[in-house]
């Protein structure tokens, strides 16, 4: 969530019930492990240099984006192609 976290989101679905069941709890988690990294300023702008080769683009920043980024559980649950 360190790039955009406004411009892009994916949506995925597995077709394992017991892992699409349990996929908010893997992400949860899988975010605390992150947290070191994106938790800190300058160590996602250390991971933004290795991603972009060098220097980030004039369009990235190094704050938080975590909140922009977040989505209440209910918005996982529906999707705009349902009628």
């Amino acid at each position: 969530v360190f790039l955009r976290a406004t411009y892009a989101r994916m949506f995925t679905y597995s077709a394992d019930p017991t892992y699409h069941g349990n996929r908010p709890a893997f992400i949860k988690e899988l975010v605390g492990l992150l947290e070191p990294i994106l938790g800190d300023e300058a160590v996602r702008e250390k991971a933004a240099r290795g991603i972009f080769g060098g220097c980030p683009p004039d369009w990235w920043t190094p704050e938080d984006q975590s909140e922009m980024a977040a989505m209440p559980a209910a918005r996982y649950a529906t999707s705009s192609m349902e009628e």
